[in-house]
């Protein structure tokens, strides 16, 4: 074992902890906000959300382009529209992603905490790095995707139950904050994580070993607290605008017309886990060899193994059968993963390389391999983009790093936490690498996009709505005003003439739209509303 392997292993939870929220922030900020990501439609909608509940007040209904808004659950605009009141900027998309930076921080350590109930320090501070560095996770945050709320939330609920049910006395305080961290992921996603993490968990430990001393009777105390917390706001806005909620009925159909992916989709799942994809396959061929099952886990190992791969097995299933299928959904799947990878790599450095069967080092030196290549193909892109692309000078330099982690990993092969470590590093260089370019090519056209939302609000200033033509919500966000959306899923232009904005590429379908209704059109102003080029349009419209 090199000498830093033994310093990692070595260190105490403290210093786990604050390594691993370390490790959290300098990713997802390197992602979040240095390298400007475009804007998508989902995160767009929660900042249109987040700006009109500062901009018109409306915080407790919430409101999307003027229209209620109960279709999504309003805790992640709630936090966006406070970092707007307190930044003093509502058209800016760095406020509000500052939370979801911390969020996933808290969600590692809340992993880290969840694994020390079953595993050592040492496996439990992998498992947290795993669930940091794989590429969904990172895909997500460099997406913005608020689903880190929910799932960090879940995984705290996760770990505060099962702390506290693995007791002879379960603590109330405990039992209590499990209940309030699963009603604010029902505030955050609905029932997904409900869905997605705690069902295939309680499933899996049902029919597990490690059941013993679990007291399934408290579950109702942390249940009918969920629910106080979770159904809170829905219960209010039934009262208060009991029309809102019609679109219940609808929920099944768009989900079945919209993402009808392959039901195989999420069998793709190591190649999701990226960097950690060789050490899953080499999971799963531990397990199912009888011989390297038996070589490798010890008894305790092999129950415990066997409890991760059943939640993750049915985690997989009610993922599969679900008719929506996107990436981010398979982010709960990261955490079985990353606790059995734990076992195994702990298994591995316990034993040895040398000492595995051939099939498990075949899938260890692919792993070796991936991460040296990867490093080092950062490196001469980096080099090739200042020639090519006109890129900073500066560029290799920030990636010169990852070429000392090629040899690293490389020289120290055969020891599993050095590896692992220099794999995690690698991922946070490579992010801070993709953060300077992209800041790099994007980052002249943010002054752009800001004057350009300044102009379309002078000119919309003489009138009393603007409106926004069928969900192109990302175009409403470059303005400084609220965009009401217009028929057939909003409301009517009864005052003619009229300013709208339409994405360019949806010209094609608001010409058949305003010939079916008589109205003409004329462009006012073109502007850019997006980092990589895409433009929309401010129109007016008369009545023919």
């Amino acid at each position: 074992m090199t000498r830093l392997a033994e310093s990692i292993k070595s260190l105490n939870e403290s210093s786990y902890v604050l390594i691993v929220i370390a490790l959290g922030v300098v990713v997802y900020a390197s992602l979040s906000v240095v390298l400007p990501s475009p804007v998508n439609v989902m995160e767009v909608r929660n900042l249109v959300t987040a700006k009109e509940c500062v901009v018109d007040g409306n915080c407790l209904s919430t409101t999307m382009n003027g229209l209620t808004r109960v279709r999504k659950p309003p805790l992640p605009s709630w936090v966006a529209a406070a970092m707007m009141s307190l930044s003093g900027e509502t058209n800016s998309v760095y406020p509000p992603r500052i939370p979801s930076i911390f969020l996933t921080a808290l969600f590692g350590v809340f992993v880290y905490f969840l694994s020390k109930l079953w595993l050592d320090g040492l496996r439990s501070f992998t498992s947290a790095v795993i669930v940091l560095t794989s590429y969904v996770i990172l895909n997500e945050g460099w997406r913005a995707a608020w689903d880190i709320y929910t799932l960090t939330f879940a995984a705290g609920g996760l770990w505060l139950m099962c702390a506290a049910l693995f007791k002879d006395k379960p603590p109330v305080a405990w039992l209590m904050a499990s209940g309030v961290l699963w009603g604010l992921a029902f505030l955050s996603k609905w029932h997904f994580t409900v869905y997605a993490v705690l069902t295939p968990f309680l499933a899996a430990l049902f029919f597990s070993k490690l059941k013993t001393g679990f007291k399934w009777k408290y579950l109702p105390v942390i249940g009918t607290v969920a629910l106080a917390t979770g159904l809170s706001w829905p219960v209010y806005m039934y009262f208060v605008n009991p029309e809102s909620f019609s679109f219940v009925d609808e929920t099944a159909a768009v989900s079945m017309r919209e993402f009808g992916r392959t039901v195989y989709y999420y069998a793709l799942f190591p190649f999701m886990a990226f960097p950690w994809t060789f050490l899953v396959f080499g999971t799963f061929a531990s397990w199912f060899s009888g011989e390297s099952r038996r070589i490798l886990l010890s008894e305790d190992e092999r129950e415990r193994m066997r409890f991760f791969l059943l939640w993750f097995a049915f985690a997989l299933v009610l993922l599969t059968i679900e008719p929506s299928k996107k990436l981010r959904y398979a982010m709960p799947l990261v955490m079985p993963a990353a606790l059995f990878v734990s076992v195994f790599s702990g298994a591995l450095e316990r034993g040895g390389i040398a000492s595995a069967p051939p099939l498990i080092r075949a899938f260890w030196k692919a792993h070796v391999f991936s991460i040296s290549i990867l490093a080092l193909f950062i490196v001469v892109m980096s080099v090739l983009a200042v020639f090519l692309l006109d890129m900073p000078s500066y560029l290799p330099i920030a990636a010169a790093p990852l070429a000392y982690i090629s040899y690293r990993v490389m020289r120290h092969k055969y020891s599993v936490i050095e590896v692992n470590l220099c794999a995690a590093v690698m991922v946070a260089l490579v992010c801070f690498v993709l953060a300077v370019a992209g800041g790099s090519l994007f980052g002249g056209r943010i002054d752009e996009i800001r004057a350009s939302g300044d102009m379309v609000s002078r000119l919309s200033a003489g009138y009393d709505k603007l409106y926004l033509f069928v969900n192109d919500t990302r175009a409403a966000w470059a303005v400084r005003r609220t965009a009401y959306e217009v028929e057939p899923v909003g409301i009517r232009i009864e005052k003619f003439p009229a300013l709208i904005l339409v994405e360019e590429n949806s010209m094609h379908h608001l010409i058949p739209w305003a010939k079916e209704r008589g109205i003409s059109h004329k462009e006012i102003y073109n502007f850019l509303y997006d980092p990589r080029g895409e433009r929309a349009l401010l129109l007016r419209l008369t009545k023919e």
